[in-house]
């Protein structure tokens, strides 16, 4: 479930660009999933995680961004746009 008062990234991303990624839940780490790899965990600095899109990532790609922190567990989605 998207709850943007959690976790807070922006709707989309460039191409080979960086996902700033705002971290309110007290979660050390966020994790970040891209469709056919593998999850990468992410470490949250002073409530904010970066993540560097790989280059093979293309547009219209759905990234997925979860704090994996049980009972309920914060997420947003960030969708991936090409370059002009």
């Amino acid at each position: 479930m998207q709850d943007p008062g959690r976790i807070h990234a922006p709707s989309t991303v460039r191409e080979g660009g960086s996902i700033t990624i705002e971290v309110r839940t007290g979660a050390d780490s966020v994790f970040v999933s891209i469709l056919g790899r593998s999850r990468v965990r992410v470490p949250v600095r002073n409530g904010v995680a970066e993540y560097r899109l790989p280059p093979a990532v293309q547009g219209g790609t759905v990234i997925f961004i979860s704090d994996c922190q049980l009972p309920e567990p914060a997420s947003t989605a960030v969708t991936v746009v090409g370059n002009p």
